[in-house]
């Protein structure tokens, strides 16, 4: 009975691990979903989705060829707090956005 259990407990614990692991390398492709869905539903009517997210797909991209993926992702979570104060982006707003995605520079503070 002893060694059934804990044959459990040490399975648990394997899958515990395993999931952490694998949600930590998931991490920054939840987060730019996120992101990326929120300026979407923000975004004017008429502006392209595609623009929106060929910005980000670049973006990863050269995260990933710079070996700069932390960088992209406090980037990314710098937005999602500002998007948190935002219920309609302007296309200015979006176009400044995107800017600063596209280059991981900071976010300047506008009222809209």
């Amino acid at each position: 009975m002893k060694k059934i259990i804990q044959v459990i407990v040490i399975s648990i614990l394997f899958v515990s691990v395993v999931t952490v692991l694998a949600l930590r390398s998931y991490k920054i492709d939840i987060v730019e979903y996120i992101v990326l869905s929120t300026i979407i539903q923000r975004a004017p009517i008429n502006y392209p989705p595609e623009k929106i997210r060929k910005t980000f797909e670049e973006a990863e991209k050269r995260a990933t060829a710079e070996n700069t993926k932390q960088t992209y992702m406090k980037k990314l979570l710098e937005v999602s707090q500002r998007l948190e104060k935002i219920q309609y982006l302007s296309e200015k707003n979006l176009d400044t956005l995107l800017k600063s995605i596209a280059g991981f520079s900071s976010v300047p503070s506008e009222s809209h």
